[in-house]
């Protein structure tokens, strides 16, 4: 610690504040703008993306955003939430070069004597997080945090060797997780591939071959909904890992096709008191209020609230959870009505009537030998994104502070092992 130097954040970065593009501007293609809606807890989501005119938007060439640029949120929720908290930091993905930044962000980049990977780490520190808390105001349900207050906050700094060493140990986890992200999206691709050419390229519903029928799903499947226990009393709600883990459908967002870490937990008595019911392990639980669709398949025991159906197979079915987990995913839900607010017109009973094309045994079979090593292979990685980014967590805060020497990971051999082969 005796090279480390205390500097604030103000003093390493030049910034620039997003632009408020106007909402007739908005077009289907175009460049890509980045709201502070479509951050993620550390990158950026692009599936919602809104764009501007090319013609338009070689006026706020200012605003382009390039891979490693770090942005940090200046408005939104003081409760952790993934798509608006205020003071939330992520790094641009390269898939995000050349956008450009609205309103309620800045961005960052590193002047000399300071390393760009290295800074967006020490913001995602806790102290920063906690920092920006204290900092921001506002309403009860909406904060802000201005510039002068993000930067004035105040660091021990490395020499820029030993911030690139650090950087390079941290980005590595990153890398590596990100790895096995799309490596899921691929096999999870496959699969979809797959359940369509048996179950829908090749399928005369009309005419269907021997053995395969139709069915609502609430003949092959007991579907129950969760429950929230009320709000105002806070008693029910944990944090506790003891507790059993409750599904919301940001959780469900967050996770992969399987699901194993939530934001909340219901404490054993609010199961009790208020008969919420209990989701077995290798359930398939789908999102039907608010956000339409989201399917995830449980890891253990677990709880959901009342915007989430469960798929419990009854005792005569014999469809996987991986077929119906696939089924689901491939679902036309628009098919469930004809208005503009699907995802809140939905009920429980249009889940328990959905049309389900049930197979005969062998096709089924052998449908599952081929997409059954696949869904074990997306979960094998699951857990190993969940190791490596549990040792990323416990490294950060101890890299940074200058706890734990760069060195030391080296020198110690198991753990350079894991965090490294």
């Amino acid at each position: 610690m005796s090279e480390w130097k205390k500097y604030k954040l103000g003093d390493l970065v030049s910034h620039k504040k997003g632009f408020a593009f106007k909402s007739k501007d908005y077009k289907s293609n175009g460049v890509r703008i980045i709201r502070v809606s479509d951050l993620t807890d550390s990158s950026i989501d692009l599936s919602q993306s809104l764009f501007i005119e090319q013609t338009l938007a070689e006026n706020f060439l200012e605003y382009q955003l390039t891979n490693g640029d770090i942005i940090i949120t200046t408005v939104g929720s003081w409760e952790y939430n993934p798509a608006s908290i205020v003071g939330k930091v992520v790094k641009v993905p390269s898939n995000a070069e050349k956008s450009l930044l609205n309103q309620n962000a800045v961005r960052l980049r590193a002047l000399q004597g300071a390393n760009q990977t290295f800074l967006y780490y020490r913001m995602k520190c806790n102290d920063f997080k906690e920092f920006i808390i204290i900092g921001a105001q506002g309403s009860a349900n909406q904060a802000a945090i201005t510039l002068q207050q993000i930067f004035s906050f105040e660091f021990d700094l490395p020499s820029i060797k030993e911030q690139q060493r650090i950087a390079s140990i941290l980005s590595s986890l990153d890398d590596k997780i990100e790895l096995n992200r799309r490596m899921n999206q691929t096999l999870e691709q496959i699969a979809a591939t797959l359940f369509k050419k048996y179950f829908v390229d090749d399928i005369d519903l009309d005419n269907l071959p021997e053995g395969w029928k139709h069915h609502k799903v609430n003949d092959l499947f007991d579907i129950t909904i969760g429950r929230t226990p009320p709000r105002v009393q806070q008693e029910w709600f944990s944090r506790n890992p003891e507790d059993v883990k409750w599904i919301s459908i940001k959780d469900m967002g967050m996770s992969g096709v399987y699901i194993s870490e939530t934001s909340e937990y219901l404490t054993n008595e609010a199961v009790k008191k208020f008969n919420v019911p209990i989701i077995p392990d290798n359930t398939v639980v789908l999102s039907f209020k608010l956000t339409m669709g989201r399917v995830s398949i449980t890891t253990e025991k677990m709880l959901s609230n009342e915007a989430i159906a469960h798929f419990i197979p009854k005792s005569s079915t014999y469809l996987s959870p991986e077929y119906i987990y696939l089924f689901l995913k491939n679902f036309e839900y628009d098919s469930l009505g004809n208005t503009s607010s699907i995802a809140t017109a939905v009920n429980s009973n249009t889940i328990k009537g959905i049309n389900i094309l049930t197979p005969n045994k062998d096709i089924e079979k052998l449908f599952n030998l081929r997409v059954k090593a696949i869904f074990k292979k997306i979960k094998s990685n699951q857990q190993e994104i969940k190791t490596l980014s549990q040792i990323r967590d416990y490294l950060l805060p101890k890299l940074m502070s200058g706890e734990i020497d760069v060195t030391a990971i080296n020198q110690n051999q198991s753990l350079h092992e894991e965090v490294f082969s």
